[in-house]
């Protein structure tokens, strides 16, 4: 399986944490990486994501629907929220997540996650076996890695990328 690790856009002050929005350079560098996401994907022959989870905070479902707009251009991506990938969200938690989701008869060939740090950077520590492979993740930023299978330390990089040049490094 194939798991994306993306970090919501760049957000604005709100009343409350929960209600923070994109501001215009974080919708800005979401619809860039996007961009250079499904490049990547086309050059490194990876499958484009058919599912995509986000945290149900704003700037995490604003962040999503940019995403998903591209992916649905050209096929479809089943998109839902995952309250256990909001920021009081753990890696446990999300482990189990993606276990379950892996586990499905129609698991798809790649998922996608939107979420927050530092629970984004602690993921693919998690999954790569070590912290220090990709560096934290700004906003805006994402890594996709392959799983076999989805457990701790069993994950390896095939690109990450952070704006705003969005050059896929590995």
């Amino acid at each position: 399986m194939l798991l994306t690790i993306w970090r919501h856009g760049e957000a604005a002050d709100a009343a409350t944490d929960f209600a923070r929005r994109l501001t215009r350079r974080g919708e800005h560098d979401v619809l860039v990486g996007t961009q250079a996401f499904l490049q990547q994907c086309a050059d490194l022959d990876l499958a484009r994501p058919s599912e995509l989870r986000f945290s149900p905070w704003t700037r995490t479902r604003m962040t999503a629907e940019i995403i998903a707009r591209a992916l649905n251009e050209n096929g479809s991506c089943i998109q839902s929220e995952a309250a256990v990938i909001s920021p009081e969200g753990n890696v446990d938690k999300t482990e189990q997540l993606v276990a379950a989701i892996e586990r499905e008869p129609s698991a798809p060939a790649h998922l996608l996650l939107v979420s927050h740090q530092p629970l984004v950077s602690r993921l693919i520590g998690f999954y790569l076996g070590d912290a220090g492979i990709v560096p934290p993740l700004n906003p805006g930023g994402y890594a996709i890695l392959s799983l076999d299978p989805a457990a701790q330390g069993c994950g390896r990089i095939n690109c990450w990328a952070l704006p705003p040049q969005y050059e896929g490094s590995r």
